[in-house]
């Protein structure tokens, strides 16, 4: 079974949720936290994990892997993010800006590859070769 247009959706839908999450948390000062925020990023997460278990438990070699590098990366992304809520609050952290910023751009890279896959399955017509 094609798992991959359900995980690219989940994909998009953690992307959506953390761009909402980001934008809510933005408006407020920085030592206030948005309640709502922290609810569509944890709903992201789960999102993204969804879509991640969705491609780990797909036909192909290709699909595990990216699945593997967007478990590896909410993994990374959840800790981030628990490490600046146990965190003194004071400000801006750089490097766990960073790690979330690669964090994010490696869920990104497995959602731009799968994108033209998933389009390629959804034409008519005789299937097309495997890359």
């Amino acid at each position: 079974m094609d798992r991959r247009a359900p995980a690219l959706a989940a994909l998009l839908l953690f992307a959506v949720a953390t761009v909402l999450a980001t934008v809510l948390d933005g408006r407020l000062p920085a030592s206030e936290e948005s309640v709502a925020g922290w609810v569509l990023q944890v709903l992201g997460h789960l999102a993204a994990v969804v879509g991640g278990v969705l491609l780990l438990t797909s036909d192909g070699h290709p699909g595990r892997r990216s699945g593997a590098v967007v478990l590896g990366a909410v993994v990374l992304l959840v800790l981030v993010d628990a490490v600046a809520l146990a965190g003194d609050g004071g400000g801006a952290n750089i490097g766990l800006g960073g790690v979330r910023l690669l964090g994010l751009l490696a869920v990104a890279v497995v959602a731009l590859r799968l994108a033209p896959a998933v389009a390629r399955a959804r034409r008519p017509g005789p299937p097309a070769p495997q890359a």
